[in-house]
């Protein structure tokens, strides 16, 4: 505000009255304030990992602490203090505080909500990240990884029955929610196989389902068979014609669907620690089938958090750790090869009645 002095005399010696000193006096101070709480915090913030609500907080609480000083260095001193949250775990609740980075990752929010028993806004968050991807991306990259938290948090016994139930009840709402997304991407799929007979040259990275029928069961319980569910949604976006499957299991394992005429069987196991309840799912499905294939997805048996298993060891067709690999064991006679990569679609603008309207 020292900067207004010499404008003031100024205009107090060319002009008669108060009124120009007046004027001269009000634009600084307008200007001041505008500077100093809007334009500084956004930029400021946008460069420094602040939020501006922490700038704006942290200019008062050093003004008021060292007063002018204070004030030159809030900025720095409170960079330094989201710095100090954001590497040194016991402070990361200054970095929650004061940074202006997502608290939480998509995973996280989704597990969140499902286990608040909130599909709605979990079906909006979804919508959102579909605007620019395919759902087996997002149910791959978010809403596996948000079951196999909630499966984490069953083996540790932090969760009650009660919340398992909550909690997969209303992920079946959110895949029932993501339905409409599904026929819109098998339509999808329709157009690009027409396009491909006229002639035009459309790379798909996951195999066409027609033809074959598949039956998606979960292996453990209730999560598992949420997680079957999601698979069993991509597979018929591919083409698959799913066998219905009861929506009850029990913590020994699923209730087991009669075969049918599945040429295919997948089994999900969130637990990476289930080789010999997988050996015994699949001993019980080939009793009903004896020439049944069977697969398996078990995300966590990776190599990290648990060892890698064969098919072989469990007497299975294929074994995979990607809904992907999933999709391309049920439709092809090869299945996936090892190492799992995670295959995605080919990225294609996507055109959504959302973004119409």
């Amino acid at each position: 505000m020292g900067g207004m002095i010499l404008p003031l005399f100024l205009a107090l010696a060319i002009a008669p009255g108060w009124s120009l000193v007046a004027w001269v006096a009000g634009l600084f101070i307008v200007t001041e304030l505008v500077s100093n709480n809007v334009v500084e915090p956004w930029l400021y913030g946008s460069h420094t990992g602040l939020s501006p609500l922490a700038i704006i907080v942290s200019a008062i609480f050093w003004s008021w602490l060292w007063g002018p000083v204070g004030l030159m260095l809030s900025t720095p001193l409170t960079v330094c203090l989201v710095v100090l949250g954001r590497y040194v775990p016991q402070f990361n609740f200054l970095d929650v505080l004061l940074g202006n980075e997502p608290v939480l990752e998509p995973q996280e929010k989704l597990y969140q909500r499902l286990l608040a028993g909130d599909p709605n806004e979990a079906t909006d968050n979804a919508e959102q990240l579909l605007e620019e991807e395919y759902l087996v991306d997002y149910y791959e990259k978010v809403a596996l990884p948000a079951l196999i938290l909630a499966e984490t948090d069953r083996q540790r016994g932090v969760m009650t029955r009660e919340q398992i139930a909550l909690f997969a009840s209303t992920t079946r709402t959110l895949i029932d929610n993501l339905a409409e997304t599904a026929v819109e991407e098998e339509n999808e799929e329709e157009d690009e196989s027409a396009a491909s007979a006229d002639g035009a040259t459309i790379s798909q990275a996951l195999p066409d389902g027609e033809g074959r029928t598949v039956l998606s069961i979960g292996g453990r319980g209730a999560i598992d068979a949420a997680g079957a569910a999601m698979l069993a949604q991509l597979l018929s976006i591919q083409g698959a014609e799913l066998i219905d499957v009861p929506q009850t299991s029990t913590e020994e394992g699923p209730t087991m669907p009669p075969v049918g005429v599945a040429d295919t069987a997948i089994i999900t196991f969130l637990n990476g620690n289930s080789m010999s309840h997988a050996r015994q799912i699949i001993r019980r499905l080939k009793r009903q089938k004896p020439g049944l294939r069977v697969g398996v997805m078990m995300p966590t048996a990776n190599g990290q958090a648990y060892p890698q298993i064969e098919a072989d060891d469990v007497n299975a067709g294929f074994v995979c750790t990607t809904m992907s690999d999933a999709i391309k064991g049920a439709l092809t006679d090869t299945g996936p090869a090892r190492p799992e990569v995670a295959v995605k679609k080919l990225a294609r603008p996507r055109v959504r009645r959302a973004a119409q309207a």
